[in-house]
């Protein structure tokens, strides 16, 4: 096997974990649990926690590692704000054994995301397209899901649609209230509400690159690849082991790293009172236009942003040293917007668990 054909597979297997459409890695989204948690008052966390408490995998995913020494109101924030991708499907699972499988059955792949279109070329500024249809049958995205979500916290509704097989009322509430942690922080990630559009560059039904999937970058000059997507997945760090449920020491890290995220993250130009969208941008598609607009500015620069496609990789036709490097100051620009969007997304967290949570 020569060479390139070693890289490229080793890309590939890279990129195949990566095309899932997650947004934030664990590291983010518990930066975000963590903001919200220390917006609130102890009160208003214990009535979150007696929600979580009735979550049906609070006996596994919820359960503390034996000496972990964490208060158990902040390890539940940081669990519940993951929670929803611990229940993706491997990839080409059975539908029909997902739906009955005791973790698999509450994940929702559409409830992660909105695509609005870009296209190179659209004017700077100009109001948001209709978004390109989900794939999944019930036509569903982020932006209603949120919605939904609030009103079934709030007893509004009636009657959950999705509502997984075999699970009663009381644990329903508390799997969506993981699902706000989760969505409220996806939401935030500029490509979980964008779509780049070209119907040469990407021939599928709706010409569109899955929120930056399709789009292969370099990010230094060792030919280390990555999707556009699961770059700003990463862009606060990874974590060392925050799925491992029998390593204390490892999970003890993570949240000695989020802690520190948060500190950074909450302070000076990011303090609440120094962010206008706070006030000026109240609706939830209001915080998927900022994101839309953050993806066009900095991920697709405008139009600019120079890359090669997955499926021009996967056939060989660019050898490794040719696929475009990420400009520094552009890497720059993202990191300071991944922050930015994080900071908004945990106090944005906090100001509806607020409210919902003074409801109750």
């Amino acid at each position: 096997m020569n060479r390139f054909r070693e890289w490229v597979l080793a890309a590939g297997f890279v990129l195949a974990c990566g095309n899932t459409a997650w947004a934030w890695n664990d590291l983010g989204h518990i930066t975000v649990a963590q903001i919200a948690y220390r917006q609130l008052s102890g009160d208003e966390r214990q009535t979150v926690v007696a929600i979580l408490k009735q979550h049906p995998h609070f006996d596994t995913y919820f359960r503390r590692s034996a000496g972990l020494d964490v208060p158990e109101d902040e390890w539940l924030f940081l669990r519940a704000a993951t929670w929803c991708d611990y229940v993706r499907p491997p990839p080409g699972a059975n539908r029909n054994g997902i739906e009955r499988h005791p973790v698999h059955r509450f994940h929702r792949g559409s409830w992660h995301y909105i695509n609005f279109p870009f296209q190179v070329g659209d004017a700077a500024g100009a109001p948001l397209a209709k978004p390109l249809p989900t794939t999944d049958d019930d036509q569903t995205d982020i932006v209603r899901q949120i919605g939904l979500t609030r009103a079934i916290l709030l007893q509004q509704v009636a009657h959950d649609p999705g509502i997984a097989h075999d699970v009663t009322a009381a644990q329903n509430q508390a799997v969506r209230l993981c699902w706000l942690f989760h969505l409220i922080g996806d939401l935030h990630q500029p490509l979980h509400a964008t779509a780049l559009v070209d119907a040469r560059l990407f021939p599928g039904p709706q010409h569109g690159d899955a929120g930056g999937n399709l789009v292969i970058i370099r990010t230094n000059t060792k030919t280390h690849t990555s999707n556009l997507h699961a770059y700003w997945d990463g862009l606060l760090g990874t974590v060392s082991g925050w799925r491992d449920a029998n390593s204390a020491e490892k999970i003890a890290h993570d949240i000695r790293r989020c802690r520190t995220q948060a500190d950074l993250l909450t302070h000076g130009a990011l303090a609440p009172d120094k962010l206008v969208e706070l006030q000026q941008h109240p609706q939830f598609v209001d915080w998927a236009e900022e994101s839309f607009r953050q993806a066009v500015a900095v991920a697709y620069d405008h139009g600019h942003l120079k890359f090669v496609t997955k499926r021009d990789m996967e056939e060989n036709r660019i050898p490794p040293e040719q696929i475009p490097m990420l400009p520094p100051l552009l890497q720059e620009k993202a990191r300071a917007t991944a922050n930015k969007r994080i900071a908004l997304a945990g106090y944005r967290l906090a100001m509806q668990l607020e409210d919902i949570v003074g409801r109750q």
